[in-house]
């Protein structure tokens, strides 16, 4: 499968709505024509910095940077756009789980689905687990209203689904979670809810999230789940080039400081498990860590099952996060013979001055006003607080590149 071609290569979306110009009349470019502004349109862009350049020149006076010695450039409007989201909510029924699936009963409407409800998203969450009264001393699961149709008491004999939520009533054990989403993938369940499976479900536009609740690790590792997961058909987590799935893990690892806080995949696999016994932790799911760090997840400790509403929050926090596409461009094939070198970003506020965003060697040095160049997926992505401003300010980005040479 080329499984490298997938480490945090995800959801090949754009926040802008991009075009490229190629200013080698050699190759034809195969989207809309964007050209360059007349030396004389200068004065419009940068009015504001007209004291001392020469205007009649392509050399921006504000940057340094020198638009002739461009060969490609893109032209960027910031627009907020909301996806869909389908959630895939996996709980592991093991006997040793019970208090944690209370603890994930009584926080997913509260601290989950009512805050995607109030940032207004189109979401869906799909439960795989085996439904139930966790009160009856069984591992099993059920989920009340909003989200569902019932208060669940007494406990219906079969799940209650609605508009928002699904329940594919299936018995996951300790170490099957994985191998259990890809056999019941296209599978009728019990109750004839889904005549394919919870496949069904599925949208095929929307972002794909998977949030996994185990004390214990996988039996099958993370690569056979993802090449499973990808091709299965209906294919709805993309491709191998193009893959669409993001996946956060609530398992036995060591807790961050403070316990509640989120490892990203900025932070190392952790071999060692939180310490709680009343968690009664089993292995630290490093298949777990190992999907959420591919695909750029979250991972929570469940030995902090008594902070669940801690942790649902940021999980609503992150996924409301999700929605919204990435502040990412793709990077223009160059003209033949050619190769890419410089990049510059001029980023505009209506007809104010133009402000580069300067490049820095990766995410780790990402501050305001910077962008940086994602070495696995070769996308330009621009910083956090780059791209929270950019939302907020609704700017145009102009992004240049030079070939063979520079542009500074």
């Amino acid at each position: 499968m080329g499984l490298i071609k997938y480490l945090r290569a995800l959801l090949p979306l754009s926040l802008f709505s991009l075009a490229v110009t190629n200013f080698n009349t050699g190759c034809e470019p195969d989207v809309t024509q964007v050209n360059l502004p007349k030396k004389t349109e200068l004065s419009d862009l940068l009015q504001n910095n007209a004291n001392s350049e020469d205007l009649s020149s392509n050399l921006d006076a504000s940057t340094g940077f020198n638009r002739d010695a461009a060969c490609l450039s893109i032209k960027a409007e910031a627009k907020q756009i909301k996806k869909s989201l389908d959630i895939i909510l996996v709980v592991d029924n093991s006997g040793s789980m019970g208090d944690k699936i209370k603890a994930v009963q009584n926080n997913i409407n509260a601290n989950f689905g009512n805050i995607l409800n109030n940032n207004q998203l189109d979401y869906r969450v799909i439960v795989l687990s085996k439904h139930g009264d966790v009160n009856l001393g069984s591992a099993h699961i059920c989920i009340t209203k909003p989200l569902s149709n019932t208060d669940c008491n007494p406990v219906p004999p079969k799940p209650s689904i609605s508009n928002r939520f699904y329940h594919y009533d299936q018995e996951v054990d300790s170490r099957d979670s994985l191998l259990k989403l890809i056999q019941t993938y296209i599978k009728q369940d019990i109750n004839g809810f889904s005549k394919n499976g919870w496949s069904d479900w599925l949208r095929k536009d929307a972002v794909k999230i998977i949030i996994e609740v185990s004390d214990d690790d996988s039996g099958i590792n993370y690569s056979t789940f993802l090449n499973g997961i990808i091709d299965s058909v209906p294919q709805m987590f993309g491709t191998q080039d193009n893959p669409n799935l993001i996946f956060y893990s609530i398992v036995s690892l060591k807790e961050n400081n403070p316990p509640t806080k989120p490892w990203t995949y900025a932070d190392v696999i952790k071999l060692d498990m939180c310490q709680d016994p009343k968690a009664t932790p089993v292995r630290p799911g490093i298949q777990y860590q190992l999907l959420s760090n591919l695909t750029k997840g979250l991972r929570f400790s469940i030995c902090q099952y008594n902070s669940f509403d801690v942790v649902f929050k940021q999980l609503a926090a992150e996924v409301t996060t999700n929605s919204i596409l990435p502040c990412e461009f793709e990077i223009p094939s160059p003209p033949a013979g050619k190769q890419i070198g410089d990049i510059a970003i001029l980023y505009t506020i209506g007809m104010g001055p133009q402000l580069e965003f300067t490049q820095v060697k990766d995410e780790v040095f990402c501050d305001a006003n910077k962008f940086y160049i994602d070495n696995v997926t070769n996308k330009i992505e621009l910083c956090k607080k780059t791209c929270d401003r950019v939302l907020q300010e609704g700017g145009k980005i102009d992004i240049y590149f030079g070939c063979d040479g520079k542009i500074f």
